[in-house]
């Protein structure tokens, strides 16, 4: 057991609370990875601060974390939900769901080796372009392609020179970041692309760390715009390196650049289903409804329902509605978020809520929510899972001297008017969003019954 000290300890996982028992850069606290990865040059990793000095107000100081880590470590922070009350910091089992350790996840985590990874090359299959550009940028992530410097550490005695600018030396960094020939070609296509290029750090960085980073940083349109022109200048460095009669001239590098996009927009319209005719469908039965409805609370009581979501793009949006007896709105808001999963976003929008009704000092209050798997941590039927934990013991907290709120769960049909404030939170311009007219059908409908 002692020999796999180092093992189990990677099955440890810190939740955070107020941070003060965190070590930054000794413990496993960011879902990415261990802190130093995404740690800035020159910023000592070996010291044992503690996550606490991240914090201000309970909220995470962005100042301070970009002293110390990378975009990508922001990111990662930023993900964290910091508990709004002086709540502990707790060690969690990550490798099981509720937090708790067992002999049976132990050994899953030993067998199968299950340490956190960064996943580098997903999002090159999600981008909107060719085939053979995805694969290219795979090959590009891999450090695989066939660049001078390449060859000759595989022992094929070429020269080594850049044919572009008479570099010395043509690797990868030099070919696609700084090859004054490359820098030309991007501003020619698109100078904001540019503008993203030259603010990389390509000290001691790995080629597939520093495409991740441009992944999560540049828009997808301007990423594809950078790849195409990549894999153009690299087209044609082939040509003209191994074909003594090319096909293409280099001049014509920047139009063939823009055909190829063209061309690829008018691919994707061409290649678009039709849709089918309404006529030709099949007539479905119609669906049983439920025969059920949201019904107003007795007087002198008040009723919250509350709801999150999230979308194929990963942003989330999380709502919650106030209302009296007669079904009259006494308040109702959202917020939005991303990288958050459906869980802590339903979490999210029930501690807003419950802090809401708590400043409006109302005693008598009825909760509802249509996450079954919340309501029930909350009652104490289920374990908690450890990844809503600080935003659940926050909750838990709030309601310490509450003993007039009461929770239960309903059905998605009665939960309709939380879920459509929640999904208003997707849109860019929300500065009317109270006057939504599904909405206000939705509201008025609850309170005729």
């Amino acid at each position: 057991m002692i020999k796999l000290r180092e093992e189990f300890n990677k099955g440890l996982f810190w939740t955070v609370g107020n941070g003060l028992s965190i070590s930054i850069w000794k413990d496993n606290w960011l879902t990415g990875g261990k802190a130093t990865t995404f740690a800035l040059p020159n910023v000592d990793t070996s010291s044992d601060i503690k996550v606490n000095s991240l914090i201000s107000n309970q909220q995470w100081d962005r100042n301070k974390i970009e002293r110390l880590f990378n975009y990508r470590g922001l990111q990662q922070i930023q993900k964290i939900k910091l508990p709004y009350n002086n709540i502990s910091d707790k060690l969690v089992w990550s490798s099981d769901r509720n937090g708790n350790f067992s002999t049976r996840s132990a050994y899953e985590l030993i067998s199968n080796n299950k340490t956190p990874r960064i996943d580098y090359h997903s999002w090159i299959w999600k981008l909107n372009t060719y085939p053979k550009i995805k694969n290219f940028l795979w090959r590009l992530s891999h450090n695989g392609l066939p660049t001078k410097m390449k060859l000759y550490q595989k022992n094929i005695v070429i020269p080594l020179s850049c044919n572009a600018c008479q570099n010395p030396e043509e690797d990868v960094k030099h070919l696609f970041f700084q090859c004054p020939f490359t820098i030309n070609q991007i501003y020619e296509q698109d100078p904001v692309t540019l503008g993203y290029i030259r603010n990389i750090n390509l000290n001691n960085e790995q080629i597939k760390t520093i495409l991740l980073d441009l992944s999560s940083t540049m828009p997808k349109e301007k990423i594809i715009i950078l790849a195409t022109t990549w894999w153009a200048i690299w087209y044609f460095r082939n040509q003209n390196l191994f074909l003594t009669n090319p096909t293409e001239k280099i001049q014509n590098l920047p139009r063939f650049i823009k055909t190829l996009r063209l061309n690829w927009g008018k691919t994707r319209n061409l290649n678009k289903e039709p849709t089918e005719n309404i006529h030709t469908l099949k007539k479905q039965p119609p669906r049983k409804k439920r025969n059920i409805h949201w019904v107003k609370p007795d007087v002198h009581k008040f009723k919250v329902n509350f709801d999150g979501a999230v979308n194929t793009n990963g942003n989330s949006a999380m709502g919650f509605i106030i209302r009296d007896h007669s079904g009259r709105p006494v308040f109702m808001d959202h917020e939005s978020g991303t990288n958050l999963s459906v869980l802590q976003t339903e979490a999210l929008a029930l501690r807003a809520a419950i802090r809401k009704v708590k400043e409006l000092n109302l005693s008598l209050v009825e909760i509802k929510g249509d996450n079954l798997c919340l309501i029930n941590v909350l009652k104490g039927i289920w374990c908690c899972p450890w990844d809503v934990d600080p935003i659940v013991s926050d909750i838990r907290f709030e309601l310490s001297n509450c003993p007039g709120f009461h929770f239960s769960h309903v059905f998605r049909e009665i939960n309709q008017v939380a879920d459509c404030i929640a999904k208003l939170g997707f849109l860019q311009d929300r500065s009317d969003w109270r006057d939504d007219l599904e909405l206000s059908a939705l509201i008025r409908n609850d309170a005729l019954g």
